[in-house]
């Protein structure tokens, strides 16, 4: 700023007004940053996926879908596979997107003593006993979350996807959400990027 800027209040009012235009288109531009991003985005549940029974989840709050996934016993699994302590192979899974800090609220059917947020160096501060708890996520990361001897419940807080399918899609398969069997699939090398 020059000397006769800063005397004439006219030169620093419009000044001022320009820096505060340009942070504000800077701020509006940039998706991660606009106000409209700053929501999060739970994802659609897959058909034939289990829920969690365990407890509830809002995000800001909205109630999120949580996913119960427990792997099925094979049928030729040895007698000590099918023993109870296999049991904590179960684990509670919820996803979903969000470019900014978030509040998370669990609610449980049973009270619990305990509830630890992994890894302890985000330090995310746990409010709440016995069945409702409340944390927030400083943005988009994955935590484990340890509650007695619930099994443990991950949390996938995904950055928001910017990218967009190219117009030619005669390359892209698109695997949504769900199991998928594609049998063998052969990928030729083409100039052309393939989004897996």
């Amino acid at each position: 700023m020059t000397t006769e800027t800063m005397r004439n209040p006219k030169k620093r009012t419009s000044l001022g007004w320009l820096v505060v235009i340009c942070l504000a288109s800077v701020y509006l531009a940039d998706p991660l940053f606009s106000l409209a991003q700053t929501k999060t985005m739970a994802y659609p549940i897959p058909p034939g996926l289990t829920s969690c029974t365990e407890f509830t989840l809002e995000i800001n709050g909205t109630p999120t879908w949580v996913e119960h996934l427990k792997p099925p016993y094979p049928a030729d699994a040895p007698d000590w596979f099918r023993a109870p302590a296999t049991d904590n192979l179960a684990v509670n899974i919820a996803a979903f997107a969000c470019a900014g800090p978030c509040k998370l609220a669990l609610h449980l059917k049973e009270p619990v003593k305990s509830l630890v947020v992994r890894p302890k160096h985000k330090q995310i501060a746990v409010t709440g006993k016995d069945r409702d708890f409340i944390f927030e996520l400083p943005g988009p990361c994955k935590l484990l979350v340890e509650m007695d001897s619930l099994p443990p419940f991950l949390i996938f807080a995904d950055l928001p996807e910017t990218e967009t399918l190219p117009s030619d899609r005669s390359h892209v398969r698109v695997f949504g959400p769900g199991v998928h069997e594609p049998g063998m699939m052969t990928l030729k090398n083409t100039s052309r990027p393939m989004p897996l």
